[in-house]
């Protein structure tokens, strides 16, 4: 049995602005991966040249970030090979 414990943390404004720049560095760091198809951990040294911003977070944050990306991929690949539908037109092209 897997047991969890949760903390509520209580940050000061400069540990908190901390956490959100890590955040943005990551959603970056994602985003910039899923646009040019790039899912290797080898391309973050040349990130952080071409990026300074991404040299405040740590590698290995974002190399998790990069391995999230593989993983998801690697799931929705085998979930259509199942047959499964993902991403349909019907869902994209709705209007609500």
């Amino acid at each position: 049995m897997i047991t969890v414990t949760r903390y509520k943390l209580y940050p000061s404004k400069e540990a908190e602005d901390k956490l959100f720049a890590s955040l943005d560095s990551c959603s970056f760091v994602y985003n910039w991966c899923l646009s040019n198809h790039t899912w290797k951990d080898n391309i973050l040294p040349q990130l952080k040249e071409k990026y300074p911003k991404l040299k405040e977070v740590h590698s290995i944050v974002l190399q998790n970030v990069i391995h999230q990306i593989r993983d998801n991929l690697k799931v929705l690949s085998a979930l259509k090979k199942k047959g499964k539908r993902w991403g349909s037109s019907d869902t994209r092209n709705s209007t609500a």
